[in-house]
């Protein structure tokens, strides 16, 4: 399992340096494009929200949730009990990031549909198609992250808790 915790600290890592160099790039799409194809300001703001959702998600997960299934874990490796669970049991921060997940689910539908499927329109200069391709990773990048948490980490975790 730390090895599942070292990809998801390099994952935040890359999602904090994109998410700044992606911000850049809509501002400069939007100024150089705006006028011609509105629907990049909507892009912007939906951007905007996605980003707005995944800082507090993350920092729960990084703060609160990870650091609880870690020692969880080599608690159950090294026969001690369980520790303290603030919050009850880990079926309940589960619950509200898997919640947060659908979240940012839909707004990376959002985005999708806005830019019809990332397709850069004929007059799009170099950067409109860069910005378009790192949308299209950076969504890859979340829904293999939120694939690894749902279906593997989560259901370990409430396992876990309930075998210890």
């Amino acid at each position: 399992m730390a090895a599942f915790f070292f990809g998801c600290d390099q994952f935040v890592a890359r999602e904090l340096e994109e998410k700044a160099r992606l911000e850049a790039l809509t501002d400069k799409v939007i100024g150089a494009h705006g006028e011609n194809h509105p629907e990049l300001r909507q892009i912007g703001e939906v951007f905007q929200r996605l980003c707005a959702d995944l800082k507090p998600h993350m920092s729960k997960e990084e703060q609160i949730l990870f650091p609880y299934i870690i020692e969880t874990e080599n608690s159950a490796l090294q026969n001690r009990p369980a520790p303290f669970a603030p919050f009850g049991t880990v079926s309940n921060p589960v619950r509200m990031m898997m919640m947060e997940h659908d979240t940012v689910g839909d707004l990376l539908r959002e985005l999708r549909t806005l830019s019809s499927n990332y397709t850069v329109p004929p007059d799009g200069c170099i950067s409109y198609q860069t910005l378009y391709q790192a949308f299209e990773t950076f969504e890859q990048d979340l829904h293999e992250h939120i694939h690894l948490e749902n279906h593997i980490l989560f259901p370990r975790a409430i396992e876990m808790e309930g075998n210890h």
